[in-house]
């Protein structure tokens, strides 16, 4: 009896990437890791990332601002920070809604002569 994997870590993300590419496994597993090095950097030097028909990584900066502590009913002051945020392009969107991975690609279309 073959299980589906719910979720895929990094890696068997570089795997996967190897065998799609025709490298090593070790090479698979060192180019997702480079891809996410520059992404990580990118996010927290305050540049965001696109990837055409996957997706935007956007860093957005929370301001301070003060909460209450639902225990004790008090204020705290809830310090500004650095988040990111992920925005789905519409291409990944309606890829994911067709629910055919036998299809799914995040590819352009080739130009028409």
């Amino acid at each position: 009896m073959s299980t589906t994997p719910t979720s895929i870590n990094k890696t068997a993300l570089g795997h996967l990437v190897a065998a799609q590419l025709g490298v090593s496994q070790r090479d698979g597993v060192r180019a997702v890791d480079a891809v996410l090095e520059v992404i990580t950097r990118s996010i927290t030097g305050g540049i965001g990332v696109a990837v055409s028909n996957f997706g935007a990584f956007v860093p957005v900066q929370r301001t301070a601002r003060a909460r209450r502590n639902p225990q004790t009913g008090g204020t705290v002051l809830v310090p500004a920070r650095q988040e990111v945020r992920f925005r789905v392009s519409p291409r990944l969107r309606e890829t994911v809604q067709a629910a055919d991975p036998a299809v799914a690609t995040i590819r352009k279309n080739p130009k028409s002569a």
